[in-house]
């Protein structure tokens, strides 16, 4: 039978147990994880990286060429049918995003990679275009950037097109620019979040006056839409100094650099530190995250300059780490994943039967949590009430059932409660599902059980 210490390892580091799948039960085995994913190119874009940078760059010119070709019901039928294409690569990079959680073996890094995509949220809805770059944004910004320091993770995110789409950067203009009154003016979204929910958090002190300048700096910034990338327009940019939490940045002749300085500036401020470090510890650990671990981890990002490698491995020796009972409720997503890795299935199978896909990413439409469809920059709730109440648990059941009904045939359930629970299996949980009227009912109850929900 599995250890304790690989089962919590697998469970509060990953997406849970896999038959035939045995998770490092040591801090320096999971942190390998993370080293070795980082050779592995990530399931989606389903077309790869490249390609998919070379289908915006088309999209974009197809967008413009029959914006000038046609009119009336011409324009609105090429229109739909680009809309239709960049609609049907975002299911398929949704389906290969879940398959991809269900299958790989590098449990840390996955569970990395949600975290962070959340941290830095962005939606697909925003508009048509984030259907071909949200993607994008997970595999190319978050991803390989998920270990470095948090400087560079920060500016691969800041920087992204889909960030600057997102929080509406490529509307920003300088009031006093070159541009100045030939566009919508200064937009704070992203000086806003930027402050707010990627680096000091809110309560640490910043002020308006503080977003303000943010935003100043971070004119400049937008869309280049011929190569589908972010550049730096010194046309659109504030001329004139700014200054945030005391620091100054600019001058008379604005540039990219003045960006990078405050990017690098934010990412080993104490405050950033302290507030990434508590959310990380509360992800993986439990609510309310021990102060010990948080003054642990935020000496670590202090010493390191933000190296995140070393923040992780602070949070992995940990004393309870690898002790302390899984103390978090799973979101729809860790759900899902979950259930399907408990039963054995292949993620290869979700992208192979397109019905099949469709049907898991409505599941997660179902309980709240789309793939890559945040309700606000904030992210997904985070929160025990938000994701276990009458609602949730009825729509969980049902899930169960679905899942048991297409993948769970040949479950024994006596054997299934100890595949999928290992350690943490309960004598009370035993008793129901020795006790269960019918096969389905059993199976049903292991996947709802309290410890099957915990991570």
């Amino acid at each position: 039978m599995i250890t304790e210490q690989s089962a919590l390892s697998a469970v509060r580091f990953g997406y849970g147990l896999r038959p035939g799948q045995t998770a490092p039960a040591d801090p320096i085995g999971i942190e390998n994880e993370l080293t070795a994913a980082m050779d592995v190119l990530p399931a989606f874009p389903a077309e790869g990286i490249p390609s998919r940078r070379q289908s915006a760059v088309t999209y974009f010119k197809d967008r413009k060429s029959i914006r000038a070709s046609y009119e009336g019901a011409e324009l609105q039928s090429a229109m739909r049918t680009l809309r239709q294409d960049a609609q049907a690569r975002l299911v398929q990079d949704s389906v290969a995003r879940i398959a991809q959680a269900v299958d790989s073996p590098f449990g840390f890094a996955e569970r990395l990679a949600s975290f962070w995509t959340d941290h830095f949220s962005v939606s697909f809805r925003k508009n048509d275009d984030m259907k071909l770059f949200t993607p994008l944004y997970e595999a190319e910004a978050i991803r390989p950037n998920m270990s470095a320091r948090y400087s560079v993770l920060l500016r691969a995110a800041t920087l992204h097109p889909a960030m600057i789409i997102y929080l509406d950067q490529w509307r920003s203009v300088g009031p006093h620019s070159a541009r100045a009154g030939k566009n919508n003016g200064l937009n704070e979204n992203h000086g806003r979040e930027l402050l707010e929910l990627h680096t000091v958090g809110a309560g640490s002190g910043y002020t308006q006056a503080d977003v303000r300048q943010a935003s100043y700096i971070l004119t400049g910034l937008t869309l280049d839409g011929p190569r589908a990338a972010t550049r730096f327009d010194d046309k659109r940019a504030e001329p004139g100094s700014f200054s945030v939490l005391g620091k100054s940045y600019g001058g008379d002749q604005r540039q990219m650099a003045d960006v990078d300085a405050f990017l690098d500036d934010l990412s080993v401020r104490p405050e950033t530190a302290r507030y990434i470090s508590t959310k990380l510890a509360a992800y993986f650990m439990r609510p309310e995250p021990p102060q010990d671990l948080v003054e642990a981890m935020t000496a670590s990002w202090a010493a390191t300059d933000g190296d995140l490698s070393a923040v992780y491995l602070t949070m992995l020796s940990w004393p309870e780490a690898l002790t302390l009972p899984p103390q978090n409720v799973k979101q729809p997503f860790d759900y899902i994943v979950s259930c399907m890795r408990a039963m054995g299935v292949e993620g290869g199978l979700l992208m192979s039967d397109e019905k099949l896909g469709q049907s898991v990413n409505g599941m997660l439409r179902n309980l709240g949590q789309p793939v890559w469809d945040p309700p606000s920059p904030e992210g997904f709730e985070t929160g025990a009430a938000s994701w276990i109440n009458g609602h949730q648990l009825a729509g969980r059941i049902v899930i169960a059932r679905r899942l048991i009904s297409r993948f769970g045939k040949t479950l024994e359930p006596a054997a299934f409660a100890v595949e999928a629970l290992g350690p943490f299996l309960s004598e009370n949980t035993q008793t129901l599902v020795r006790r269960a009227p019918n096969r389905m009912a059993a199976l049903t109850l292991v996947l709802a059980s309290p410890e099957f929900n915990l991570r």
